[in-house]
């Protein structure tokens, strides 16, 4: 009894230990990420906020805070346990959105704010529906030039916008005539020094935070010259507000607002906060995606945007801005170590403690600085694809990648010049109508991209020669039709006819999903219907590189689901597999295989295999088993006769698999040969039997009997042959 006490005692004090452990660090990562938070919250609220003027500045760095704080704990709260972080975002389309007010309401701030909160307000309204009705679906779908012109436009107006502060002029009327001044002369290096410090800490130590080091060291820099060298001009700093005497848009100011939105600024409201909510969405999905990447986490959008939109019904009544996910800081929060939604809830709190402990801190930040700041942010949201397709575009090798990279480079350059020109409502409706024009076109493009019958489709499984003439025999039951762009009624009836025009010989059907983008309600229906009459007619159907499996929950008669692969390989293997293992006894001498009809068996005389048998050990190996691994010394091979076995390099894009081996199949005869170490892994995929030949046993046989060491090399040189053959043939389909 003492002992059993003792024992749970231990183990909630490991619990406790490690639990506490967990919450440090996610406490440290908060505190981080909030460090890194706080120059991209005060620029943006600026930004958003500029055109009330410069005596507003330091509201709307405050409002880039609350938002922050406001907006990310309603959002953490609503949005499932992550580390992804939200902060007020499209700042340069807020301002844009305020500017107009302003204009449509004869300069009047105190409606032109009030309309503001409300159009935020109606943003979110936006994206609660988007989240509820599963419409970001379809927002996902923008084509990328289109998303890349509009991020990129975006990008050029926050780099044009900050330019006048770097060169001291009030406005780009200043800049266009050239008045500057002597303050130009100190300003503008020391704001494009700030950049190019950003710049190189980016490049050459991405682990430290390049906004908040630009921050810091601007700030330091700015105020030790104004100490010790005060005729230095460099320009104002935020300014103070009256934090004791300043207080937050009441649920009145805000029923007003949305009222406000019934006038003849409707128009401006309605795409104002369109634009916001589609904006957002897009930034949400692009986030959970690099979530998904760094944690391998799986969180839908749907949920997410509610909360986004929660946040943003509450962060303009307190006082706050726009707020969505931002894909650099839910990065930098994982980086520093957090996993959860404690991470974000301890950032918050951070910048909530600076905001009442330190505002002069806040409000003393240089202008120039966050200026810079801002040119910085602008230059990275400049869309690096549409660079280099711009590249491609005009230096490109290929005539029809250089031709296609044009098209996609005119779509970019058109939206962006929208952006720009227009400002980003203008460029968000040019982009709508070139994204619908795009997506027509999409989907007048044939589904079918390429059907292949008749054994031009293999698996890259490396068989005996006996399974090889085993298949032969039964190529003509496959059939595999790549599809590509958007499946829906208009082009589904053409996959059913490819289908059902199909020799009566096929027995399966691959479809390969892999340059689908999407399928819809019309187009899965199609494929119910499809599955429905390959089951009479006995044909069954394979779905690899499907994006969506619940689109195919009644695609088939069996019980067990319809037949989803991971991809068009597993696909393949899984047919082959089923060729083999359905055979007769004779067949089945192929599963069960003896050293006598393996590859090497076959290619050795029978009184040379018996002696050979002497020194080859009888090996076996469970599912899962490392054969052997990368860097291991490769001091022997393996004559498999039963099971298969993969084989996987480590890649910078992560773990992936080059080449699957069968029963009858030599295993590891490369490295044997060249006794250079291994450079893969080899793990069985299911229980394996072989037969394994060391170095030190072959160089036995080599003194006692070179004629049987000359035909083990000789059995390897020709297996080694036929694989080069098979490739090189699979080479030259995949080019047909």
């Amino acid at each position: 009894m003492v002992v059993e006490q003792v024992g749970t005692q231990t183990d909630f004090a490991r619990r406790l230990s490690a639990g506490l452990g967990v919450l440090a660090q996610e406490l440290t990562a908060g505190v981080t990420t909030a460090g890194v938070a706080l120059p991209m919250c005060i620029s943006s609220g600026v930004l958003a906020l500029s055109p009330l003027g410069e005596d507003r500045v330091a509201e709307g760095a405050l409002a880039g805070v609350i938002a922050a704080i406001v907006g990310g704990i309603v959002a953490s709260v609503f949005q499932r346990s992550s580390f992804v972080t939200t902060m007020p975002s499209n700042s340069l389309i807020q301002a844009s959105l305020l500017g107009s007010l302003l204009v449509a309401l004869d300069g009047n701030t105190t409606q032109a704010l009030l309309a503001f909160v409300g159009c935020v307000m109606l943003a979110g309204f936006w994206m609660i529906f988007i989240g509820a009705t599963g419409l970001a679906r379809i927002v996902k779908l923008a084509p990328h030039p289109v998303v890349a012109g509009f991020i990129s436009g975006v990008g050029i107006l926050i780099i044009k916008s900050q330019t006048p502060v770097l060169l001291a002029v009030s406005s780009w009327s200043g800049v266009a005539a050239a008045d500057f001044s002597l303050a130009t002369l100190t300003r503008l290096p020391f704001g494009l020094a700030l950049i190019a410090t950003m710049v190189v800490i980016t490049r050459h130590a991405p682990r430290i935070p390049a906004l908040l080091a630009g921050l810091l060291i601007g700030y330091l820099i700015y105020h030790a010259a104004r100490l010790w060298a005060p005729g230095i001009e460099l320009g104002p700093v935020v300014g103070t507000i009256d934090l004791g005497g300043w207080a937050p848009i009441g649920l009145h100011d805000a029923a007003i607002a949305l009222r406000l939105g019934f006038g003849d600024i409707w128009w401006t409201l309605i795409a104002g906060s369109l634009t916001l909510a589609i904006v957002g969405t897009l930034d949400t999905v692009f986030t959970l995606r690099t979530a998904r990447n760094l944690a391998d986490i799986q969180i839908g959008p749907d949920r997410a945007l509610v909360g986004l939109g929660i946040a943003n019904l509450v962060s303009p009544i307190m006082g706050g801005l726009f707020v969505s996910t931002s894909a650099s800081l839910t990065a930098a929060n994982h980086r520093a170590g957090g996993r959860t939604r404690a991470s974000t809830f301890a950032s918050r709190a951070v910048l909530l403690a600076a905001i009442l402990a330190f505002p002069g801190l806040i409000f003393s930040m240089p202008l120039v600085v966050l200026a810079a700041i801002l040119v910085f942010v602008g230059i990275n949201t400049i869309d690096r694809w549409a660079l280099r397709t711009a590249r491609q575009a005009l230096f490109g090798k290929d005539a029809t990648g250089r031709i296609q990279a044009q098209r996609n480079i005119g779509v970019v350059a058109t939206v962006a010049l929208a952006t720009v020109l227009g400002q980003p409502v203008v460029g968000a409706v040019v982009g709508v109508a070139l994204a619908c024009i795009v997506f027509m076109i999409e989907m007048n493009r044939p589904v079918v991209r390429r059907k292949e019958i008749v054994g031009k489709t293999r698996s890259r499984r490396i068989r005996s020669t006996a399974q090889n003439e085993l298949l032969a025999a039964h190529e003509r039951e496959l059939a595999v039709f790549e599809l590509q762009g958007v499946l829906f009624f208009g082009n589904a009836d053409e996959l059913a006819e490819e289908i059902d025009r199909l020799p009566i010989a096929v027995r399966v059907i691959i479809l390969d999903f892999r340059a689908v983008s999407d399928i819809d309600a019309s187009g899965a229906l199609t494929l119910q219907q499809i599955a429905a009459r390959c089951a009479r007619r006995g044909q069954r159907l394979f779905f690899s590189d499907l994006k969506d499996a619940q689109v195919l929950e009644e695609c088939t008669s069996q019980p067990n689901g319809p037949n989803i692969y991971p991809d068009l390989e597993t696909a393949l293997e899984r047919f082959e597999e089923e060729i083999v293992q359905r055979t007769d006894s004779a067949a089945r001498s192929v599963i069960e295989v003896p050293l006598e009809r393996t590859d090497f068996g076959m290619t050795t005389q029978p009184e040379d295999l018996k002696v050979l048998m002497s020194y080859l050990d009888h090996v076996e190996f469970p599912k899962g088993a490392v054969l052997c691994r990368a860097g291991d010394p490769a001091d022997r091979l393996w004559m498999l006769t039963r099971g298969c076995i993969s084989v996987w390099v480590i890649t910078p894009g992560g773990r992936r698999r080059l080449a699957s081996i069968g029963a009858g199949c030599t295993v590891g005869e490369m490295g044997f040969l060249t006794e250079r170490p291994r450079s893969t892994d080899v793990i069985a995929d299911e229980d394996v039997v072989a037969y394994k030949l060391t170095s030190w046993a072959f160089n036995k046989i080599t003194k006692a009997r070179p004629h049987i060491a000359q035909a083990v090399l000789r059995s390897i040189a020709r297996q080694l042959s036929d694989r080069l053959r098979n490739a090189t043939e699979d080479l030259r389909m995949s080019y047909m």
